[in-house]
């Protein structure tokens, strides 16, 4: 709280010297507008330092992580839920906020959210945000595997200020309810899914409605995602300043039967404005519709007052008001690319425009789509490549058709909405509604079918993604200004991009290592020479693909491995291997080998243990989590011995050859 203080005081502070230099020098506009901009630099960095310490509940004294006792140990919770509950299969999982525990018979007061998880029900499918929840369970920190270049769900919690999740049983109950904006958001956004029920939409069709109306994607299909996402139109099933620009057209267009005089206008640009924040509101104000809706703002007022403002202030003021609401949106990636996306059509798009002369009309709406669409890509891929690393080359393509069609669809299925009270009218809406979104699914599907559709497995580090915005940055500026200042540094830096890819492609080709991963139930094992590899695991593992590609494949992508020589675990059980003159030993409870090996991978307790763990020089334990109690490895052995490598407790392990 000392640094919350200070950093309070500093904020102060220099808001008061801004006051007075403000006064003092009014007549030295030199001094004035310098001193100026240095303490604005200042005075944002302060504020957005004390914002994030006032947010931190992580550095509250009462903060869950502060009570060891509460840990891993079973106690009586009160949790506010704060977010709608996602359902997955068999379970409701939401997020929570702490408010107390029960401990040693009384109340103690406690901050800090958790992830909760409930066997899915006709009671926890009704939850929602303001709801007061009381159980007794177990607070369990949450792991990452600690795979190589796997995604960690862990880690991306933990950036939400998330550190713990809870499985509760069916022993729970509501004790009270709170009304708050997120309550009012998820109970219209549900009645209005109902009404989408309730005239046929079903399955697939009934997902994309959902999504492509609310931002709803709990209910979209892994293969539906896949093809949304592999022809680069999933950016549709987020609501987004697509659709707040879709929405203030229709609006606006309405208000154009209206006449109203010069002097009373402003209560129509009122009216849209009022009706987007709604429609934002019950979309469940995601970071791209908050960011659209907040610019919508900005640039209302403006016109309201007549004043000219710089699309990129506006871009800015709302970042900075969206972050002062929740300053962790900077690490947000939907945050991220949305204001991108908002960059790079600003910016970009006016220059690929005014390449061609178009006088045609439809030609020009197909131009306009293509460099909207081009002008987002370039200034989101780098980044989407960082994160998702994979590119959708068919992307032109897929919004040609996707843009005009999601105009249809938003327009139809609003229209089912408000006129869900005429039922022979919404049901004839929803039938070409429901067509249309079919339409959509067919031609999705047939371009992701298409061989070479979307490039997989692309990886580049932060250095190379921030290189590659400077290239991208330095060749529209040329193209743009055409100095030799300019190409000079766009030479350089481009330069220095291949340079780094040439010398990771060296060091690729010159690796070799073994890599045992961490797969709960699995044997996982990576023997990796150069760009080819034996990929070593159990049999059910090797079966089972999908699995593979989420805790195995990046890692296969980032070390720009070949195809995988595939070899069954169960031949080499009780048995050891050479690699590379190392000595892999795979140990079971039938194990009676007494020679040294380099490296021992407990697959079950050995009968002879203590001479295996005197002999070798690494020993890992594959422990998968219903592992952990059936084996008996003996603890004295395992104790202080720096040569043990507990895969499950560490995450995956890694072996360097010189």
């Amino acid at each position: 709280m000392r640094l919350q203080t200070l950093f309070l005081f500093l904020l102060v502070g220099s808001l008061s010297i801004l006051i007075l230099v403000e006064f003092l020098l009014k007549k030295n506009k030199f001094f004035k507008i310098n001193i100026l901009e240095f303490l604005i630099a200042f005075l944002l960095v302060v504020s957005g330092i004390v914002i994030v310490n006032l947010k931190d509940t992580t550095g509250f004294p009462n903060y869950v992580k502060n009570d060891h006792s509460l840990i891993n140990q079973e106690h009586e919770f009160e949790v506010s839920i704060i977010q709608p509950i996602k359902i997955n299969k068999k379970k409701v999982s939401v997020i929570g906020a702490l408010i107390s525990c029960k401990k040693e018979n009384a109340k103690k007061i406690i901050v800090g959210n958790i992830l909760i998880h409930l066997a899915y029900d006709t009671s926890s499918a009704k939850l929602l945000p303001g709801d007061v929840i009381q159980f007794s369970s177990k607070l369990i920190e949450l792991l990452g595997t600690g795979n190589p270049h796997e995604f960690d769900y862990a880690k991306y919690l933990k950036n939400k200020q998330i550190e713990y999740h809870s499985y509760v049983n069916s022993q729970w109950t509501i004790i009270n309810h709170f009304n708050t904006l997120s309550r009012f958001s998820t109970i219209t956004k549900n009645k209005c899914l109902n009404i989408f029920k309730n005239y046929g939409l079903k399955s697939d069709e009934l997902a994309i409605a959902s999504a492509l109306t609310f931002g709803y994607k709990d209910e979209l299909s892994n293969s539906i995602k896949g093809i949304f996402s592999k022809t680069g139109a999933m950016h549709v099933l987020a609501v987004s300043g697509l659709h707040v620009g879709i929405i203030y057209l229709i609006i606006s267009s309405l208000f154009k039967l209206i006449k109203l005089s010069y002097n009373l206008s402003w209560i129509k640009e009122i009216i849209i404005l009022l009706l987007i924040w709604v429609y934002a509101i019950i979309t469940g104000l995601s970071p791209s519709v908050l960011r659209a809706a907040t610019m919508m703002s900005f640039l209302v007022f403006a016109n309201i007052f007549n004043k000219n403002s710089s699309i990129y202030n506006t871009l800015g003021l709302s970042a900075f008001f969206m972050l002062i609401i929740d300053p962790f949106l900077i690490i947000d990636v939907g945050f991220q690319l949305s204001f991108l996306a908002v960059i790079g059509i600003v910016y970009i798009y006016p220059i690929i425009f005014n390449l061609f002369t178009i006088k045609n009309y439809f030609l020009i709406k197909l131009w306009t789509i293509l460099c909207v669409s081009v002008a987002a890509q370039i200034a989101t891929f780098p980044l989407s490549i960082f994160y998702f690393h994979q590119f959708p080359n068919l992307f032109l393509i897929s919004n040609m058709v996707v843009i005009p069609l999601v105009f249809i669809l938003l327009v139809l299925g609003l229209s089912t909405l408000i006129l869900s009270f005429n039922i022979s009218l919404s049901s004839l809406i929803v039938k070409f509604y429901s067509f249309l979104l079919s339409l959509l699914i067919e031609i999705l599907s047939y371009l992701e079918s298409i061989p070479f559709s979307v490039s997989k497995g692309l990886f580049i580090s932060s250095y190379e993604t921030l290189l590659l915005y400077t290239v991208i940055f330095l060749f529209f500026l040329f193209v743009e200004f055409k100095t030799l200042l300019i190409i000079r540094l766009l030479l350089t830096f481009f330069s220095i991009l291949i340079s780094i890819d040439l010398i990771e492609d060296y060091f690729f080709l010159r690796q070799k290592k073994i890599t045992i991963y961490n797969i709960s139930n699995h044997i996982a094992i990576d023997f990796i020479n150069g760009k080819n590899h034996y990929f070593l695991a159990d049999q059910a593992l090797i079966n089972n693909p999908a699995k593979i590609k989420f805790h195995i494949e990046n890692n296969w992508h980032f070390n720009d491995l070949n195809s995988p020589e595939i070899i069954s675990l169960k031949n080499y059980i009780s048995k050891t291997i050479r690699w590379e003159n190392l000595t892999i030993a795979f140990v079971d409870s039938n194990w009676r080998d007494t020679n040294d090996v380099n490296i021992a991978i407990i697959i079950n307790t050995p009968k002879l243990a203590d001479g295996l763990f005197n002999n070798s020089s690494v020993k890992i334990i594959q422990n998968g989590r219903s592992f952990i109690n059936k084996l008996k490895i003996n603890n004295k052995l395992i104790k202080n011995n720096p040569t043990i490598y507990d895969v499950f407790k560490r995450g995956s392990y890694i072996y360097e050859l010189q």
